[in-house]
Parts: structure tokens; sequence; C-alpha cells
């Protein structure tokens, strides 16, 4: 019995210590699982949180560019009325000089004069030019107000995108607590 006794006080002195020796690795495995786990969840929600901030800067930027580029197209169509307004005269003046200037013998008339007549075509040409920037500038306005749109619908996805991810991250979150 004495044999009996110390055998099952050392079996049980054996068990009692690795029993000691593994419980506390369990914990500290768990708690460092945890804390990856955290660190995983942390990292995916800064990605969330930094495509919002990048899909508000594009949206920002594209909605700058629309107010822009109607600006552009506006001042382009008043440009272009304008121009047209004064390609019109120009070409009624330029063509009476040259009409006087064919059925006129006297060079003495002021519209008859070839410095004045020249002055017209220059005047026509000039205006010519400014009908085709204020056209220019309308395409560029356009293609501004197309380009913010873009950013925009960028930005929106974007901002979907990373607030799903952060979404996620917190329902990860809470799950690592569970």
């Amino acid at each position: 019995m004495k044999i009996t006794l110390k055998t099952t006080a050392l079996i049980s002195a054996i068990a009692l210590l690795s029993a000691c020796a593994s419980t506390p690795t369990m914990p500290f495995k768990q708690k460092a699982d945890f804390g990856s786990e955290v660190a995983q969840v942390s990292k995916d929600w800064k990605k969330g949180e930094t495509a919002v901030e990048k899909g508000e800067k594009l949206v920002k930027e594209g909605n700058k560019l629309i107010r822009k580029g109607n600006n552009e197209t506006s001042e382009g169509r008043a440009d272009e009325r304008k121009a047209k307004d004064r390609l019109t005269k120009s070409r009624r003046d330029y063509d009476a000089a040259i009409e006087l200037s064919e059925a006129s013998d006297a060079t003495s008339d002021e519209m008859t004069n070839p410095k004045v007549i020249k002055s017209l075509a220059k005047t026509v040409a000039s205006a010519e030019t400014d009908l085709r920037k204020s056209e220019k500038k309308q395409r560029q306005g356009s293609e501004m107000v197309s380009d913010g749109k873009s950013k925009i619908k960028k930005g929106e996805k974007l901002i979907r995108e990373g607030r799903d991810r952060m979404e996620n991250a917190e329902d990860d979150y809470r799950d690592i607590g569970s």
C-alpha cells in the first residue's frame, strides 16, 4: 500500500505539474492570436478609412472641375455670340467696301481706300479667330465637366468600398471578442 500511495502521489504530482506547465501557455497563445487579429482588423479599418478619404477628395475635385467647366462653357458661349456678331458686321463692312471699290471710279471715298479694305479684312480674320477660340473654350469646358463627373463616380465608388471595408472590420472586431 505504501508503494501504491507513493506511486499515486507521484503520478498526481506529475499530472499537477504538467497541467500547471501547460495552462499558462494557452492564455498567452490566445492573447497573441487576439492581438494579431485586432492588428489585422485595425489595418483593414485604416485601409477603408483611406479609401473613404481618397473618395471624398475625388468627389471634391470632380465638383470643382464641373463648376469650372460650366463657367468655361458659359464664357465660351458668350464669347461665341460676340464673335459671331463681330464677324457678321465685319464681313458686311468688308463686302460693302469691296463692292464700292469695284463700282466706283473715285478713290477718294474712305470705304474704297485699300488701307481701309485691308483693315476690314484683318477685322474679319480676327473675328474668325475669336470664334474658333470660343468654340475651343466650350469644348474644353465640356471636357472638364465630363472629367469632373468621372472623378465623382470614382470617388463615390471608393467611398462605398471604404465604408464597406470599415463595416466589415467592425464586424470582424466584434467576432474576435466573442
